[in-house]
């Protein structure tokens, strides 16, 4: 009988990619990575963005990106949430 000999790997660690900090569990559970191939039209044709940030260096660049916008890119924390339960309510008049 043959064995098989089953390769583990380990688990890779994520690091920031703008303070090189390891992700602890907080980072590993917001999970800031991105991940985009650039296509025609952009000055980064053909490259490939592997970006991950920790916590406090997503905030840092949303604090510096969001002013900068001519729309909000952000949405109110719980109007979604507000709307939904709001239709569940029955009609109280």
């Amino acid at each position: 009988m043959k064995m098989k000999i089953k390769r583990i790997r380990a688990k890779e660690v994520k690091k920031c990619s703008l303070c090189g900090k390891e992700f602890d569990m907080w980072d590993e559970e917001e999970n800031f990575c991105f991940r985009h191939r650039f296509g025609y039209g952009s000055a980064y044709d053909g490259y490939l963005l592997n970006l991950n940030l920790c916590c406090k260096c997503f905030d840092s660049l949303m604090d510096e990106l969001v002013p900068r916008c001519k729309t909000n890119p952000l949405s109110e924390p719980y109007s979604e949430l507000a709307m939904a339960y709001a239709q569940d309510m029955p009609n109280l008049e």
